[in-house]
């Protein structure tokens, strides 16, 4: 699969996807993206199952797939100051190549976690992460949740 977020591609189980219309598709794509800011959290589906999401999990198809959820979420651009403490929700977050998450997280996850939680987007490695922005002359021009590369 690729993802829509940062074109990252990976494997899932084919028990994992449900094929939707290239029309529902661009609707997706042109709504807002709507995050979950629980740590831990459930969708619940048409039979009253649960499925447990995790924080920064997208919740924008949730009416294309007849889903309920009643935790608490994020959309659009928050305050840059607020980068700060959302990075401090991943303090002692076990590293974990490819992670993406408090229960596991890598370099490159943790910063594009952060910044997705707070309305920007952030590509999935360092490397891409390192071609995004604006390059700044003198270190006296950085502001706090600058990245450095």
């Amino acid at each position: 699969i690729r993802l829509d977020f940062d074109a990252y591609e990976g494997w899932i189980d084919n028990k994992q996807y449900i094929e939707i219309l290239e029309e529902n598709y661009k609707q997706l794509q042109d709504s807002p993206l709507k995050l979950s800011l629980d740590l831990v959290e459930f969708i619940q589906d048409t039979n009253n199952q649960l499925h447990p999401i995790l924080l920064g999990s997208c919740l924008s198809g949730l009416q294309l797939l007849n889903h309920t959820y009643d935790g608490n979420t994020t959309q659009g651009q928050i305050a840059k100051e607020n980068i700060i403490t959302t990075a401090f929700s991943y303090l002692n977050a076990p590293y974990l190549w490819g992670g993406k998450t408090p229960f596991g997280i890598d370099c490159s996850g943790f910063t594009q976690m952060v910044y997705k939680l707070n309305g920007y987007k952030l590509l999935r490695d360092a490397s891409q992460q390192a071609t995004q922005g604006e390059a700044l002359s003198f270190i006296e021009e950085s502001e706090p949740g600058d990245l450095a590369f």
